[in-house]
């Protein structure tokens, strides 16, 4: 779902940075190893 959403507004893994807080934390997400607090939602 994230990476279609990504998709659709031509974002990069950089542009999630200041969402998540680190590009670590990006890539947990991105490769399910780490899911999306209300937060960052």
């Amino acid at each position: 779902m994230l990476l279609f959403l990504m998709e659709q507004k031509n974002l990069q893994q950089s542009d999630l940075v200041d969402i998540f807080g680190s590009n670590n934390i990006v890539l947990e997400v991105m490769n399910g190893q780490r899911e999306i607090s209300r937060s960052q939602a």
